[in-house]
């Protein structure tokens, strides 16, 4: 009887795991996509320099969003 009760735990767990993975892998997708639609110049921004700055972060955020889904869909494993 507790062998099933434990079965049936564990593929509950499973299965939050596999949803919750779900969920983190769409977050990110729509970040990246909105990331990539919003990277744009504010045209308040008169130099050169203040542009390459909103542009690298910008770039860093997407690539860090990137990062962490290519893991998640390696399976978390490098």
């Amino acid at each position: 009887m507790k062998t099933k009760y434990y079965q049936i735990n564990y593929a509950n767990e499973v299965t939050k795991l596999n949803v919750e993975k779900q969920q983190l892998i769409k977050f990110l997708e729509e970040n990246i996509r909105k990331r990539l639609d919003t990277i744009k110049f504010d045209k308040e921004q008169d130099t050169i320099e203040e542009l390459e700055k909103i542009i690298s972060r910008q770039l860093g955020e997407l690539n860090a969003f990137q990062e962490v889904l290519d893991f998640i869909n390696k399976g978390g494993k490098e």
